[in-house]
């Protein structure tokens, strides 16, 4: 996690922050959980180095002691910038790290808001591109502070120059059902051999349940003038937007992490979820929100 990071012009002036600003924090709480999960592996480190040089495997020790280091070392300069806050108010937005200079960016000087999911931030930057501005989806009220970037960001700046209509999912939970996966189809041929059958077949459902995850992964999303059209391994599904009923953004959090989820609520049915798109969570939703509309209510 980046925290709150600013690429500040340098010399311009920064206005105070207004008594009517909205502030936004990280959750209090999780600062320290990272600085105590930063030592513990520190402290890890220490001990898998001299636990394996006393044991004569230095070569084991080097690589534990810099694989656990070099992520005590991510964890302890993540957590200090999760001391940094936000305020917002009809005027701008100000970024305020815990040491130095606050940035100030008014509305009218963005240049481009783009959602970088994977990363689980916002990305804000001015039109000269000499201020940069990143909020972490993990702020408390994160979903409040990005509808009010959007009220106050024009859809051209969010949208660029040539709309999209292709939206491409990553292959980060195709990848990870594959990983697991694979062991456990290895396991099953191992026990079939020495005929440890219930064994087999337990496993084989556990594989069969990651294989078929990735089935229902979708590749990527294509919006057409009538219709949505969501692409999975072997198969489609065509969404007319006449039996959608919304389209929403908002977040989901699992373990820590927190996801920019677009859904799409249909007239029958489960809603759909999509998430981490290679485009980023504003511009699918954005767009799927406009075709929607084009459409017009008389046609839904």
């Amino acid at each position: 996690m980046n925290g709150l990071r600013t690429e500040a012009p340098g010399t311009l002036s920064v206005p105070q922050i207004p008594a009517d600003a909205t502030l936004f924090t990280f959750p209090r709480g999780l600062p320290w959980f990272m600085l105590g999960t930063s030592l513990l592996l520190a402290s890890a480190a220490v001990f898998c180095a001299i636990g394996f040089a006393e044991r004569h495997e230095a070569a084991l020790g080097i690589l534990s002691f810099a694989l656990l280091g070099s992520i005590s070392t991510l964890l302890f300069r993540s957590s200090l910038r999760l001391f940094d806050h936000v305020a917002v108010n009809s005027d701008g937005i100000w970024y305020v790290p815990r040491n130095g200079q606050p940035i100030f960016l008014a509305w009218r000087d963005i240049g481009t808001v783009v959602a970088q999911d994977v990363q689980q931030r916002l990305l804000i930057v001015d039109a000269a591109g000499r201020a940069t501005i990143r909020l972490e989806y993990q702020l408390a009220n994160f979903q409040r502070l990005r509808e009010f970037v959007l009220m106050h960001t024009s859809g051209q700046t969010r949208a660029g120059a040539a709309p999209l209509t292709t939206f491409h999912r990553t292959w980060i939970n195709k990848i990870l059902f594959l990983f697991f996966s694979v062991p456990l189809l290895f396991i099953v041929r191992i026990a079939g051999g020495q005929g440890h059958w219930g064994a087999s077949v337990i496993f084989v459902v556990f594989a069969t349940v990651l294989l078929g995850s990735i089935a229902l992964d979708p590749l990527r999303v294509s919006v057409e003038p009538q219709a949505v059209v969501i692409t999975y391994p072997g198969w489609k599904r065509k969404i007319l937007f006449s039996q959608i009923a919304d389209i929403s953004l908002t977040d989901e959090s699992f373990r820590g992490n927190v996801f920019a989820v677009v859904v799409i609520r249909v007239s029958q049915g489960k809603p759909i979820k999509l998430f981490r798109f290679r485009e980023g969570s504003l511009a699918l939703y954005e767009t799927l929100k406009a075709a929607w509309r084009r459409v017009g209510p008389d046609k839904r």
